[in-house]
């Protein structure tokens, strides 16, 4: 599939190089060729092979992902679970689902270390995700939007928060006239803000101002070495080349009459609603 506004113009072949020379031995990925495994480089790299094999049928890119080996490295974060980010803790939790096809239940205990009733937005997605059995308990729980931006209102979104047009005006006024998104209106343009901006605004049936200059921003944000970086004069990194291919292809699905997308991504709408709209 090619969208209208700036898939058809990425370089694939690079961008597959730059993803695999960021492969291990361990069948994981890291921010460099010259570092070990992390995480979320791991969840980064499946994320965008997988994503990269549905938007362009690459099933090279698919077939290197070794289920066994991430599995492995998967557990072998067991015992450092109560000490990791809960964002961490959700991408380890997506690797399993992956490389088993079950989601894994966590220790209800961990739930406890969290040690606040109203988390960023972010968070409270993540608990959501990872404690489906203690809903019950999380329906009592406010997301914190004292400084809310962009990301924080996918988040919300994500987990079943309704929106109005307010929320798509004020996503719009986080455009630049170079045609990125700053995580307020008036902030510097990145990558990830790109992609939670344009998500946002999809889920709620918006349209960015200018959508071509989206498209401009993020393919300008294509490096030599065929991965995407956060902003033009950052270096390229596994993260935000997800951001930016999978702003990329919510960009192409704005004008689909059905509005239908859906991707393996970070943002899987498992999540029941905090509120009922």
């Amino acid at each position: 599939m090619a969208g209208l506004n700036g898939l058809e113009r990425i370089d694939l072949d690079r961008l597959t190089d730059f993803i695999l020379a960021r492969q291990k031995d361990d069948g994981c990925f890291s921010g460099s060729p010259s570092l070990p495994s992390t995480v979320a480089d791991t969840w980064y790299g499946v994320s965008l092979c997988r994503l990269l094999d549905e938007l362009f049928s690459c099933p090279s890119l698919a077939r290197v992902l070794d289920r066994e080996k991430i599995l492995f490295f998967v557990r072998g974060h067991d015992a450092l679970l109560p000490s990791l980010p809960w964002r961490i803790i959700f991408f380890l939790a997506e690797l399993h689902k992956f490389a088993t096809a079950e989601w894994p239940r966590l220790p209800d205990h961990l739930l406890d270390r969290s040690g606040s009733k109203t988390p960023a937005c972010s968070h409270l997605f993540y608990l959501w995700q990872l404690f489906p059995h203690l809903r019950h308990r999380l329906r009592a729980w406010k997301p914190d939007r004292s400084r809310v931006t962009c990301r924080d209102l996918y988040f919300c979104l994500k987990a079943g928060e309704s929106g109005d047009q307010e929320m798509v005006d004020w996503i719009r006024r986080c455009q630049n006239h170079d045609g990125g998104f700053g995580f307020f209106p008036g902030t510097t343009s990145y990558m990830e803000y790109c992609d939670y901006s344009l998500s946002a605004l999809y889920l709620l049936g918006g349209r960015p101002v200018y959508p071509e200059r989206a498209g401009d921003f993020i393919v300008y944000c294509q490096a030599g070495s065929g991965g995407f970086s956060r902003s033009i004069r950052a270096l390229p990194m596994l993260e935000s080349s997800w951001h930016a291919i999978h702003a990329l292809a919510v960009l192409s699905k704005m004008d689909s009459p059905s509005r239908a997308f859906s991707t393996r991504g970070a943002a899987s709408a498992r999540a029941a609603p905090l509120r009922q709209r």
